[in-house]
């Protein structure tokens, strides 16, 4: 029976050997699922295996944590024993996966070797892996009837090669996470340098320096809010606000002066943002500064 064949249909296929306390590892069966649309919920409290589901159709909604995620196809999600989790197919695009059991002692350790624990319980298999990992799962179905009496050995061998693709997808991730974190620190690196040469200017926006970096402005302000802890526009009112607050202790004394210099061309507007924030008029603050 060829690939496309084989995942028409609902298979499940069991391993021999019998668990023990004694097991580090016991793969206990495969399987390839077409969920029906009414699918009663899932829970892991159902087994007492660790399982592991790869879709390649469909989606369905892992409950987890007390929240909820849609995952789809390519994705890999465990149900662990010890977890209060479960999911439910989504009844008008019924999810299809493929399924390993497996139990034993160094269960744990298999499942955070492939990036899983109790607060991570899915991810998303790069191009690159799901053929080879799709290639995993299918070849339990496949073995010869000669070789039968290896089904245990060859349950191990295949799993070892799906921990193996599931390990890359999750570091892979890790990667692609903390090289986004680079250029976040890069861009807001930019950012900020761009809006110390150009606070002056009272035309100054976020959209002029995200045209400037190549970025979309909805990405670079989401960004910058989420790592400046302000918006773009509160930052660079607050940039504006003290270095006018530096003029004035440089002994400037003209507030259309300081305005401008600062990235205001209307002076009483100025006023009024320089008082909100200092407490003090631009006025007071420079007579203040004076008899000094």
């Amino acid at each position: 029976m060829d690939l496309n064949e084989f995942e028409t249909s609902t298979a499940a296929k069991s391993a021999s050997n019998i668990t023990t306390d004694y097991i580090d590892l016991l793969i206990g069966h495969y399987g390839f699922e077409h969920t029906p649309s009414d699918k009663n919920y899932v829970s892991s409290f159902e087994y007492p295996t660790y399982r592991l589901h790869f879709i390649m159709k469909g989606q369905l909604t892992l409950f987890a944590d007390g929240q909820t995620v849609v995952l789809k196809k390519n994705q890999l999600f465990m149900l662990q024993p010890n977890i209060d989790m479960g999911f439910l197919t989504d009844p008008e695009d019924p999810a299809v996966f493929y399924w390993v059991s497996f139990s034993g002692n160094k269960c744990r350790e298999y499942a955070l070797k492939m990036g899983f624990g109790e607060k991570r319980h899915f991810l998303t298999v790069p191009t690159r892996y799901v053929h080879k990992l799709h290639d995993a799962y299918y070849k339990n179905f496949t073995i010869p009837a000669d070789k039968e009496i290896l089904t245990d050995i060859l349950f191990l061998e295949h799993f070892m090669q799906i921990v193996h693709y599931a390990t890359l997808s999750s570091r892979s991730a890790l990667q692609n996470t903390e090289l986004h974190r680079r250029h976040r620190k890069k861009y807001i690196e930019l950012t900020l340098e761009y809006i110390n040469e150009h606070y002056s200017d009272p035309s100054l926006s976020i959209a002029e320096v995200a045209k400037a970096l190549f970025l979309h402005e909805n990405y670079l302000s989401k960004v910058f809010k989420a790592t400046m802890g302000l918006t773009f526009g509160n930052y660079l009112t607050q940039k504006r606000i003290e270095s006018a607050s530096m003029l004035i202790s440089q002994g400037y004394t003209s507030v259309s002066e300081i305005a401008a210099a600062v990235g205001y061309a209307d002076p009483l507007y100025f006023s009024k943002v320089y008082k909100r924030y200092n407490k003090i008029s631009p006025s007071a603050d420079i007579r203040k500064f004076s008899r000094r």
